[in-house]
């Protein structure tokens, strides 16, 4: 093929007009993350942040961070101390019950964190609320 008003071949002109592409691979996070959720903190040095469903593991609901949405570091979990949920130790033994579908948001510099924790001998859903001002700080 050539292009219009050219002597070089289209694909000739396309190649040497286009830029360079990154590779990259799926997915992003190794393992099992399912029910991503990410939000974008300017206040961060323009870094996104993403959290997963984590379930029935301690440490849980991990915060990972990239500025390319590419390169991802774990930067905490905002599920760190037992008390926070401690029926979570108690009775929670089934596949089906834990942290799920976890969502993050930045609001005037502070992030929240909320996520659904079910256990299945209370059938009553919890929604602990997290918030943190640095979120590479489990203590936070």
């Amino acid at each position: 093929y050539y292009c219009p008003g050219s002597s070089q071949p289209f694909w000739l002109v396309a190649a040497a007009s286009a830029t360079a592409l990154s590779k990259y691979q799926n997915p992003i996070f190794p393992g099992w993350h399912s029910d991503p959720s990410c939000v974008f903190a300017k206040e961060w040095d323009n870094t996104f942040f993403c959290t997963t469903s984590s379930f029935l593991t301690f440490p849980g609901a991990p915060v990972y961070a990239s500025k390319d949405l590419v390169h991802w570091k774990h930067a905490s979990n905002a599920y760190n101390r037992k008390d926070d949920i401690p029926k979570m130790f108690i009775s929670t033994t089934w596949q089906q019950e834990g942290i799920f579908a976890s969502t993050l948001r930045m609001h005037n510099g502070k992030m929240y964190f909320i996520t659904l924790y079910i256990s299945l001998t209370d059938l009553l859903p919890e929604f602990p609320l997290w918030s943190t001002i640095n979120p590479f700080d489990n203590s936070a």
